[in-house]
């Protein structure tokens, strides 16, 4: 079996980014990952049924959406098959001769997999790093797109664009060091909008259900999804199978939790502990748009500013950018998709209240698609990425040697965050503008 000569720089630098992450996940855990241990851990000894109704959590009660949780329990299968099959390759080597004098450090590989995190943190190593590999595995995803879509309109070194994103800091720091599940959920997100501008408009919305039902991030999306979804004109056939695939994926993991009506358990169970499971603020700590006027102080969205309260702002600024990405889209053009995609991602993030500093990441993402189109944005582009960075490492503050940034940070309360905030803003409208700009141009 050969390997095309094409594909072998753009495998090798895929293997790379893989064992490079995976090289990461045992250096350090965020606290996340401990509260998902235990859910996933939970799932695995008890079953699915009346996990959202414990209450006995070292951590923090359930928190995500019923496909996540699922997703959290075979997370710990699969360290138990990991864990067996690891144990089971030490006892042929043992039973068998093969060597075991010169496989001492498997052995010790071995156990160092199945060994306690600490003495207080009772979570195998092995098991805190199988959370993360789905992560990884969409890291390595969202970047086969990004090669399959730049070698696709024949960009000039297709493979500068993966490269870009796989060892861009924020990708690697979310998945393979914090472990968060941003990237899976963008992963189907960005694969559902795809195929809405391939007319394929049944295996679409079963997609965006499963972005939704990871990452409910992606409920953003919807107003433009919607309007791409029925400019598409569907007929009757694929409008009721495509609404079908999403009942299944809904029905199917949340009747998993509850014997319960499917529709009142959502309504008094799953609503408030997703959706209402913390005080409703401005701003937590985001570099955005609200960031200029707060800094770290917490405001609740309703606090007033201008007469309205911010909840109402951030509602009506994201309606208008709603309309601008709508009316700068062609349906079958996928270009003006990722466009839509950037202007709802990012400036969502930017003026919405109630953002977390992880959820820029489809609007950073995107904005890399993007640059593939309009190749004069990526030098905006790599300054609101490394500014999505630093602001992963303000909600962590990791690694603790970079005393330097963190000093910059919070010197003089802060001044220099309202900054980056500031840039965020500049630059996420600078890019908006321009791409404008240069549509107008190839229409004159």
């Amino acid at each position: 079996m050969f390997i095309n000569k094409k594909l072998l720089i753009p495998l090798s630098i895929f293997l790379v980014a893989f064992l490079f992450r995976l090289f990461l996940t045992p250096q350090t855990h965020h606290v996340d990952i401990f509260s998902n241990s235990h859910w996933g851990e939970w799932i695995a000894a008890n079953g699915s049924k009346g996990f959202y109704e414990a209450r006995d959590w070292v951590y923090s009660w359930p928190t995500q959406p019923p496909l996540m949780s699922l997703i959290y329990g075979f997370d710990h299968k699969l360290y138990e098959f990991f864990l067996e099959t690891l144990r089971d390759s030490a006892n042929i080597i043992v039973k068998y001769h093969l060597a075991p004098g010169h496989m001492i450090w498997w052995f010790n590989f071995v156990i160092w997999f199945d060994n306690p995190l600490t003495s207080e943190i009772w979570f195998p190593v092995g098991y805190l790093s199988t959370i993360k590999l789905l992560p990884i595995l969409a890291d390595l995803g969202i970047a086969a797109f990004i090669f399959f879509l730049a070698r696709k309109i024949k960009v000039k070194k297709p493979i500068l664009w993966p490269f870009l994103y796989l060892f861009s800091p924020f990708s690697w720091y979310l998945s393979a060091l914090w472990g968060q599940y941003d990237q899976v959920g963008f992963f189907f997100l960005l694969l559902a909008f795809y195929l809405l501008s391939k007319r394929k408009l049944i295996l679409s919305p079963f997609l965006l259900s499963l972005s939704i039902g990871i990452k409910p991030t992606s409920l953003i999306f919807i107003p433009l999804y919607l309007f791409l979804y029925f400019k598409n004109k569907p007929n009757i056939r694929e409008f009721f199978l495509g609404i079908l695939l999403v009942g299944i994926v809904q029905y199917l993991s949340t009747k998993a939790f509850t014997d319960q009506n499917i529709i009142t358990y959502t309504r008094e169970t799953l609503i408030p502990i997703i959706f209402y499971k913390s005080d409703f603020r401005i701003s937590t700590n985001s570099f955005n748009f609200w960031h200029i006027f707060t800094r770290d102080k917490i405001f609740g969205h309703n606090e007033v500013l201008f007469l309205l309260p911010t909840r109402i702002w951030g509602l009506l600024i994201f309606g208008v950018l709603n309309i601008i990405a709508i009316s700068k889209i062609k349906v079958k053009k996928f270009k003006t998709v990722v466009f839509g995609m950037f202007i709802i991602g990012f400036g969502g993030w930017l003026y919405l209240t109630n953002m977390l500093e992880r959820y820029a990441f489809a609007g950073v993402v995107s904005g890399l698609l993007l640059s593939i189109y309009f190749p004069k944005l990526l030098k905006y582009w790599f300054i609101l990425s490394i500014i999505y960075w630093i602001n992963l490492f303000r909600g962590w503050w990791y690694p603790e040697t970079l005393l330097i940034l963190k000093n910059f940070l919070t010197v003089n309360k802060g001044v220099f965050e309202v900054v980056l905030a500031l840039l965020n803003v500049i630059f996420y409208l600078a890019i908006v503008q321009k791409v404008k700009n240069e549509e107008i141009r190839k229409l004159s």
